[in-house]
């Protein structure tokens, strides 16, 4: 019920902007597109008919939600007894997974559900547009010839990938020249994979649309650049593939801001 009361309170609230009945449906309008707009930076100029304005908008409510429902009273929880060594799950074998079962233990079963709950909580692979560059795009590469393309990729079971990196305040305010890229690659899972250092190595194992086999996704640090607007709308050279939600495209910027500002210090052994 509270949850309820929480929702009819953050329409009201955006109504209430527009007091005036008779201009309401454009104030609204304007309002709302406004909101939207706010959600990803999106330059006026760069929102055409074919731009899926309204994902915007529902995004932006949600985290407006999200806010009212985080002021919620606490202290009235539930009366639940919960008792983490009876949360379990129990497999076609029958055998269990345990909640403190280590992530290369839980077998293939489990670990198909924890790639597929990665892809809804992390990447967007239905709303893409190749011609509208958003920062958190991620792209397959198909132009043999970039420099982009990953040193590890030497054959068909890796594919190479970017990501654009330009910050939301730069790209709202058009103050980026190019879009900034990053590049990686996407390959089989393995368990026992060793990132270095300079790796963005959180994304497995996640799987993808257009792939059954579990996968992982790796971002190196080490190459980055900038490409022209042109060429990754030409999916020619620069295939979109899904799109990094906002926790996880502020989490890879942060890393790799860390990684490229280190000063590091030269000492005499």
């Amino acid at each position: 019920m509270k949850i309820f009361l929480k929702i009819c309170k953050t329409i009201e609230s955006i109504y209430e902007l527009v007091p005036n009945y008779e201009k309401q449906d454009k104030n609204l309008e304007f309002i709302l597109f406004k909101i939207a707009q706010n959600y990803t930076g999106v330059p006026s100029d760069n929102i055409n008919k074919e731009y899926n304005i309204e994902k915007d908008l529902i995004n932006s409510f949600n985290d407006i939600l999200r806010s009212e429902i985080t002021g919620i009273n606490t202290q009235n929880k539930l009366d639940l007894s919960l008792n983490k060594d009876e949360i379990y799950f129990t497999k076609k074998d029958n055998n269990r997974v345990e909640l403190s079962t280590r992530p290369n233990k839980v077998g293939e079963e489990v670990l198909n559900i924890y790639s597929l709950l990665n892809k809804k909580i992390l990447l967007d692979e239905e709303y893409l547009q190749q011609e509208v560059i958003l920062p958190g795009n991620v792209y397959e590469i198909k132009d043999e010839n970039t420099s982009f393309r990953h040193p590890e990729v030497s054959d068909f079971s890796k594919i190479p990938i970017i990501m654009e990196m330009t910050p939301p305040c730069d790209f709202s305010n058009k103050k980026s020249l190019k879009p900034r890229i990053l590049s990686g690659y996407i390959a089989k899972y393995d368990s026992k994979f060793q990132a270095k250092d300079y790796y963005y190595k959180e994304l497995m194992p996640i799987k993808l649309k257009k792939d059954d086999e579990i996968k992982m996704i790796i971002f190196d640090f080490r190459i980055v650049g900038m490409s022209e607007e042109e060429d990754l709308k030409d999916k020619n050279k620069y295939e979109l593939i899904f799109r990094a939600n906002d926790k996880l495209f502020a989490d890879i910027l942060q890393k790799m801001s860390a990684h490229i500002a280190r000063l590091g210090l030269s000492i005499i052994k």
